[in-house]
C-alpha cells in the first residue's frame, strides 16, 4: 500500500482502478499543411463539430449538475465565436501555412498563457482554463478526421472509452468530466488544478471527489486505488485491492451513493432544539435553478447570490424588470429562508463585452467590484431598485462586494438612498433590505471595528482573502508548489494567517452587534468547519453540493458540546 497526498476539491471516498488520462496527442504532427484551403475547411468543420458537442454536453450538465454546470460548458462553446481567436488561428494557416492541428494548439497556449501572465485573481485563471479546454476539444474533433485528396473532410469513428474508474492526468477539462461519467467515473485525481475550477464545479456538482497536486505516473495505469477527497489523499494497492480488481460495481457506486448517503446523515442526527440552525448552513448559488439544488441539498438559506451572473450572461446591461423577476424568483423559492445578493462584482476578467472599460496593468488591483459599481451610477441604482424592490417577495440582504473603507460604504449607502426615492416617487412597492460588506482584503479585516458600526452584517470571502494575504494567485500552481505533496489534512502557514484575520473579523462584528459569515472555499472545506463554529461564526455558505457534510459536522459538533456540559 502506498499513500500519496495531494489537494483536496471535493469531497467523498471513490475506489477503483486508476485510468491514466493522456490528452490528444495528435496535435504533435506535422506542422506545415499541404493546402492552406483544405487546413482551413478542417479548421471550419472542426469548430461547427466542437461547438455542437459542447452544447450537447451542456444540456447533460444541465440535468445532471444544475445550470451552474450547463454555464461553465456554455461558456467554452462561446470561445469559438471569439471573433479574436477564429482570426488568429485562420491567420496561422493562412500566412504560415500551419495544419489546423497546429495553428489551434499555438493559438491557445499563446491566448491561455497571456491571461496567466496578467492574471492575479481565479478567474482570470478560469478563463485561461476554459481556453485550454476548447482548444482540446477541437483537438479531439481534429484528431477523428483525415483528409481526402481534395480538401474534403472526412469523419473518422471515433474510440470508444471504457469504465476508467479513477482518472488520473495533468489536467481534465469539464467536459471530459461529463463524457467519463456514465460510463461509471469513480475520482477524480489532476496533477495541476484549483478547487474553484471549472473542473472541480462540475465534479462537485456529480458528487464525484477530485483532489490534484500528485503528479502522473504512468506506471500505474490499471492499479487498484482510492480517493479520499476530504483528505486529499491517493492511496494505490490499497488492502482490498482484490475486490476492486474483480468489481465494477464499486466504481459505479462510489459515485452514485456518495452524495445522497453523506446527505442522509446529516438529515437523520438528531441535536438539541437550541443549537439547530447554529450557525446556518446556506448556498452559494449563480442562478434560480442553483437554488433549487440548493434547496434539495437542505441549504437553510442562500448566503451568497452572484448576481454579476445576470451581466455576464447577457449582450447588454440587464434592466431592472430582468433583474428583478430573477431576485424575486429566488427570494420565492426560498420563502422566508435568507437571501444574501451580492451587487455586481465585475472587473477584471469579469468584463461584459457590451462594457467598455479601460486595460489596466493589475486587473486584480484595478477598478473591480464596488469601484466599478460606483463609477457606473446608471448601472448600480438600476440594480439597487430591482433589489429594493425584489425585497418584497422574501428575506433579500444586499452585499457589497470588494470594500476596503468606509468612504466606500457611504458612497454606496448614498446609492441605495437615492434608489428608495426614485421608487417612492414611481409609487412602486418596495422594501429597505439590510445591508452588509464583504471582507476579502487584509485592509478590510484589519478596519473591521471601523467598518462594523456602518453596515448590518458582515460575509468573509476567503478566496480573495487567501490570496491577497499570501500575495499568490491560487489558480497559479508555481507559487503554491511547496505544499503540493504535503498532508492535505495540515494547515499551511497562509492558511494561519488567514484564520487570524476571519478570527479578528467575527470578534469585530460580535462587539458591534452584527452577524458574520463565511462564503468563501474554506467554508465548505472540513478541516475549517469546526474550526469556525468555535469561532462563533453566525453562517457558513457553500457549494450545495457541501451542504450535506456542513450539516453533520454542525450536528457532531454540538454534541460533543452538549456532551461535554457546554464546554469545549
Amino acid at each position: 500500500m502506498e499513500i500519496l497526498h495531494g489537494k483536496s476539491l471535493t469531497p467523498g471516498t471513490a475506489r477503483g482502478c486508476i485510468h491514466i488520462f493522456a490528452e490528444n496527442s495528435a496535435e504533435h504532427g506535422e506542422e506545415k499543411g499541404q493546402s492552406a484551403e483544405a487546413e482551413l475547411a478542417l479548421f471550419r468543420h472542426a469548430v461547427g463539430e466542437a461547438e455542437e458537442q459542447i452544447r450537447m454536453l451542456a444540456v447533460q450538465a444541465e440535468a445532471t449538475g444544475g445550470r451552474e454546470a450547463a454555464q461553465i460548458l456554455e461558456m467554452t462553446a462561446l470561445i469559438y465565436q471569439d471573433e479574436e481567436f477564429v482570426k488568429a488561428v485562420e491567420t496561422q494557416i493562412l500566412r504560415s501555412g500551419k495544419t489546423a492541428s497546429c495553428a489551434v494548439q499555438n493559438v491557445c497556449k499563446d491566448f491561455a498563457s497571456l491571461l496567466e501572465v496578467n492574471a492575479s485573481d481565479l478567474y482570470m485563471a478560469a478563463r485561461a482554463e476554459d481556453i485550454r479546454s476548447a482548444g482540446r476539444e477541437l483537438m479531439e474533433v481534429l484528431s477523428g478526421y483525415m483528409k481526402s485528396a481534395d480538401g474534403e473532410c472526412q469523419e473518422r469513428k471515433d474510440s470508444v472509452r471504457e469504465s476508467p474508474g479513477i482518472l488520473w492526468g495533468e489536467t481534465i477539462s469539464s467536459a471530459e468530466i461529463l463524457r467519463w461519467n456514465p460510463k461509471g467515473l469513480a475520482g477524480i485525481v489532476t496533477e495541476r488544478g484549483n478547487a474553484c475550477s471549472h473542473a472541480a464545479i462540475i465534479a462537485g456538482t456529480l458528487g464525484i471527489p477530485m483532489i490534484s497536486g500528485i503528479p502522473v505516473d504512468s506506471s500505474r495505469n490499471g492499479c487498484p486505488a482510492e480517493i479520499r477527497g476530504e483528505e486529499g489523499v491517493l492511496i494505490l494497492n490499497p488492502e482490498n485491492a482484490d475486490q476492486i480488481l474483480n468489481s465494477t460495481k464499486i466504481q459505479k457506486e462510489a459515485v452514485v451513493s456518495q452524495p445522497t448517503a453523506f446527505d442522509s446523515i446529516s438529515r437523520d442526527i438528531n441535536i438539541a432544539d437550541e443549537w439547530k440552525g447554529k450557525p446556518a448552513i446556506l448556498a452559494n448559488i449563480s442562478s434560480a435553478a442553483d437554488a433549487r439544488r440548493a434547496l434539495a441539498s437542505a441549504a437553510e438559506g442562500v448566503g451568497l447570490f452572484r448576481s454579476e451572473a445576470l451581466y455576464l450572461g447577457s449582450d447588454h446591461a440587464p434592466s431592472e424588470a430582468e433583474q428583478y423577476q430573477v431576485y424575486a424568483e429566488i427570494a420565492g423559492l426560498m420563502k422566508n429562508r435568507p437571501v444574501v445578493i451580492r451587487t455586481m462584482d465585475l472587473g477584471a476578467d469579469k468584463q461584459p463585452g457590451w462594457l467598455p472599460v479601460r486595460q489596466e496593468e493589475n486587473p486584480a488591483l484595478g477598478v473591480r467590484g464596488i469601484r466599478l459599481s460606483l463609477r457606473h451610477p446608471e448601472l448600480f441604482r438600476t440594480q439597487l431598485c430591482a433589489l429594493l424592490r425584489a425585497s418584497c417577495e422574501g428575506d433579500i440582504r444586499i452585499m457589497l462586494p470588494m470594500i476596503t473603507s468606509s468612504s466606500e460604504i457611504l458612497r454606496a449607502r448614498k446609492f441605495l438612498a437615492d434608489a428608495e426615492e426614485e421608487l417612492k416617487q414611481r409609487q412602486m412597492p418596495y422594501r429597505m433590505p439590510p445591508l452588509g460588506i464583504m471582507i476579502e482584503t487584509p485592509s478590510a479585516a484589519l478596519l473591521s471595528d471601523r467598518l462594523a458600526p456602518k453596515v448590518d452584517f458582515f460575509s468573509i470571502g476567503t478566496n480573495d482573502l487567501m490570496q491577497y494575504t499570501a500575495a499568490k494567485d491560487r489558480q497559479n500552481p508555481d507559487v503554491w508548489e511547496e505544499e503540493a505533496g504535503t498532508d492535505a489534512s495540515q494547515q499551511s502557514d497562509e492558511e494561519d494567517a488567514v484564520l487570524e484575520l476571519i478570527r479578528m473579523t467575527i470578534c469585530h462584528a460580535h462587539d458591534c452587534q452584527i452577524p458574520v459569515g463565511i462564503c468563501g472555499e474554506m467554508a465548505g472545506d472540513p478541516r475549517f468547519v469546526e474550526k469556525f463554529l468555535h469561532m462563533g461564526v453566525d453562517s457558513l455558505s457553500m457549494a450545495p453540493y457541501r451542504i450535506a457534510g456542513g450539516r453533520k459536522i454542525r450536528a457532531e459538533y454540538y454534541t460533543k458540546f452538549m456532551e461535554a456540559g457546554g464546554k469545549m
